[in-house]
């Protein structure tokens, strides 16, 4: 019996020879998903340290608002803690869920 010449070689050297080329750097780590990424990864930490770390300062109006925010005392779970650790508690919480996404 001969073989037919439309016959696919099996899967040994020659398919090995027939596999595509490594991707460049450039093709590799500056796609759009991978600058996405990146730009989710800047975004975390932005948030994280523009909101969470440091309070930022807008005037005396926001100030009056930080400082409202230190005195108001709650009890939660049996914890007693200021309004302001809540605020800075989910900035935190939303940081991490973000890198998580990333």
């Amino acid at each position: 019996m001969s073989a037919t010449p439309n016959a696919r070689p099996s899967a040994g050297p020659e398919a090995a020879a027939t596999a595509p080329a490594p991707q460049g750097v450039r093709a590799r780590y500056f796609n759009v998903y991978r600058l996405a990424a990146y730009f989710l990864v800047f975004y975390t930490l932005g948030h994280t340290l523009g909101a969470v770390v440091a309070t930022p300062r807008f005037g005396s109006e926001s100030d009056s608002v930080v400082s409202a925010m230190k005195s108001i005392r709650v009890v939660s779970q049996g914890f007693d803690c200021t309004w302001h650790w809540f605020y800075r508690g989910m900035g935190g919480i939303v940081s991490f869920r973000d890198g998580l996404e990333n």
